[in-house]
């Protein structure tokens, strides 16, 4: 898969806009419907790199230790919420989930990490498809 990097990038970036905008008082339906379907797509997209990253897994590692020290905070987590679920550099993904959740100003990436980090406590791993 060519320029899987650049490819999570957009995605997650997509699914940040979307987080940005939600809820919004001034959102229209129609403007709704759109970002969830342009999300819906994204984590779709991501899924597919999920399981390209299950058969590569040292490019798998080399990205994904790139992508949780980038600048956007969506970014990261989704960068470590792949990593705990390929079970690689754990502590590391662990790492920018406490510290998304401690440090990150808006609140649904709070909650993302929050929820990210209560499931993979309690079972030990964390599952990205069935």
């Amino acid at each position: 898969m060519k320029n899987v990097k650049e490819k999570f990038i957009e995605l997650e970036l997509i699914i940040d806009e979307a987080n940005k905008g939600w809820p919004s008082k001034t959102q229209t339906a129609a403007k709704s419907r759109l970002s969830t379907n342009k999300n819906n797509q994204a984590i779709d997209a991501l899924i597919k790199i999920f399981k390209y990253f299950e058969e590569n897994r040292e490019e798998a590692d080399h990205i994904l230790s790139e992508l949780m020290k980038h600048e956007n905070e969506q970014v990261r987590t989704g960068a470590a919420t792949h990593c705990l679920a390929l079970n690689i550099r754990t502590d590391q993904a662990l790492g920018v989930l406490k510290q998304t959740f401690n440090d990150v100003t808006p609140r649904w990436a709070k909650m993302q990490a929050s929820g990210t980090l209560m499931i993979y406590e309690q079972q030990g791993y964390l599952t990205m498809y069935r």
